[in-house]
């Protein structure tokens, strides 16, 4: 079975603890409307990198 990473890149940090936890609420509801086609919602990717089409890193 072919398996795809999301990425997201950019927004802002919540402005407070509160702010994050609706965030938070958010994004589980959209992971669980997505079903069984979401293997590993919790694995995040540490310690990235963005490389550019120029091959210059950001």
């Amino acid at each position: 079975m072919t398996q795809f990473v999301i990425v997201y890149l950019g927004g802002n940090q919540p402005s407070s603890p509160e702010e994050g936890k609706k965030h938070f609420a958010k994004y589980m509801e959209w992971m669980t409307s997505l079903g069984d086609s979401v293997i590993s919602p919790m694995n995040p990717l540490k310690d990235t990198s963005v490389i550019a089409p120029d091959g210059t890193g950001k």
